[in-house]
């Protein structure tokens, strides 16, 4: 049989067949073209969350406290890793390791101790390695660069001048390893204890900002197993009083207190059997475990001059110095006092602008604006707006979009028209597409 005849027997499509496929396939292209312009828009933001962390971090200093038990089965390799990629972004770093169990009698306290030791040589060595392969990559020939973590031994150092060595061994730009565990003659002092200790000293001597401990649980959990994502100090002590937080978790939060009220910023309790947990942890905002702080890590509140910045951000105005941007940016500038804006970890992530007529028990709502990778702000920040209407003698909350979104409609929005707005702005030139949405504020 021919070519041609076996062409012949095949079903001859029909052009609008054809016609269907070819839309079929070009929508499946676009469909896949859409889905990899989204991804690489989600990374793009992470990377510039990245690399503001990296700018914001550079030059400081961490301590971080490690329990020996994440580090068994071979887990210090990624450990290593991660907290050698932390040095060479320029991030000082202070290894604590101890173990948070008791061991039970004399011999066990003896083999937990060289265990211990062993642990902390090979995480040297590790880190070593990697740091090495960093400094070969770099072209660099000179052998003293390819060292960088250096194990204390607390056995041949006064206990008074050890904080004094740790500070120097950082000054000469390494890595102090220290291996914590109670002494011979205080044989009885809780091993935990022992790390906590350590971890408190070497913070105040390396005028540490962050604490960052790696257990092999999640973080904090609260009683009935709830996971404490973030908190301030007065809330610890809450918690801690009304037996919330209990057990070594309490015993960990007193630690907490005393370095963040000795300068550190911020603590961190998270679960390093997690592969790249660390860097989870110091490079993005919500982060993978728990944190301690002194000061509000999120807060609502009025906007100031140095919010102009990341208002435009939110409000996605373009880069640069194009006359769109301008336009904005000089109408925030005129509106600031009645901007707000939703701040996580110094940065807005949400920004909303309430104008208030008491006379009119009216107010209007514009420039309401949430980071898209933040939508749980979303809530937070109108919640705020609603309760500072209410406060201001508001009755009925106004805006104007350019459609009526089911979002607005779901949050007891409705259709509203051009003689519900504040008067003075009902004279405001606004494009006929755009809709008028109201909602009556509850007193």
């Amino acid at each position: 049989m021919s070519l041609w005849q076996l062409h012949s027997l095949r079903p001859q499509s029909s052009y609008s067949g054809r016609l269907r496929r070819k839309c079929a396939l070009t929508l499946n292209k676009k469909g896949r073209r859409g889905s990899e312009m989204k991804e690489a828009t989600q990374t793009t933001s992470q990377l510039r969350e990245v690399l503001r962390y990296v700018r914001l971090f550079r030059n400081s200093t961490f301590v971080i406290a490690i329990d020996g038990s994440v580090l068994e089965n071979n887990n210090f390799i990624d450990v290593a890793n991660d907290i050698a990629l932390l040095r060479e972004i320029g991030i000082g770093i202070v290894l604590v390791i101890g173990f948070s169990t008791q061991p039970d009698h004399r011999a066990k306290r003896q083999e937990r101790r060289r265990q211990l030791q062993t642990l902390a040589g090979e995480l040297c060595r590790s880190i070593n390695e990697i740091w090495r392969s960093f400094s070969k990559q770099a072209g660099s020939e000179d052998t003293k660069s390819w060292w960088l973590a250096i194990e204390v031994n607390a056995t041949h150092t006064d206990p008074e001048s050890l904080p004094g060595e740790i500070r120097a061994i950082l000054d000469r730009g390494l890595m102090p390893v220290f291996a914590a565990a109670p002494n011979d003659k205080n044989a009885d002092k809780s091993w935990f204890r022992s790390l906590l200790d350590a971890t408190f000293s070497f913070c105040r001597a390396a005028s540490a900002e962050k604490l960052i401990y790696l257990s092999c649980v999640d973080g904090i959990f609260q009683h009935k197993g709830k996971l404490l994502r973030q908190a301030q100090l007065d809330e610890i002590y809450k918690l801690v009083r009304d037996n919330v937080i209990t057990g070594q978790f309490a015993e960990f939060t007193s630690t907490a207190e005393q370095v963040i009220t000795n300068g550190v910023q911020r603590v961190h309790f998270i679960n390093g059997k997690i592969n790249g947990a660390l860097l989870h942890e110091v490079f993005t905002n919500d982060g993978i475990g728990t944190m301690i702080h002194q000061n509000p890590y999120q807060e609502i509140r009025p906007a100031a001059p140095a919010d102009i910045s990341g208002i435009l951000n939110v409000l996605r105005a373009p880069d640069g110095r194009s006359e769109i941007r301008h336009q904005i940016e000089k109408t925030v500038k005129t509106q600031l006092a009645n901007y707000r804006v939703a701040v996580k970890d110094n940065r807005v992530v949400g920004c909303g602008c309430l104008r208030c007529f008491p006379s009119e028990k009216k107010a209007f709502l514009s420039s309401f604006a949430i980071d898209e990778s933040h939508p749980e702000i979303r809530w937070l920040m109108l919640e705020h707006l609603f309760n500072e209407a209410k406060e201001k003698g508001t009755t009925l909350l106004t805006m104007v979009s350019p459609h009526t979104g089911q979002w607005w409609l779901g949050q007891k929005f409705t259709a509203g028209k051009m003689s519900d707005l504040p008067t003075e702005l009902q004279a405001c030139d606004n494009p006929p597409a755009n809709v008028i949405l109201v909602r009556q504020l509850e007193s």
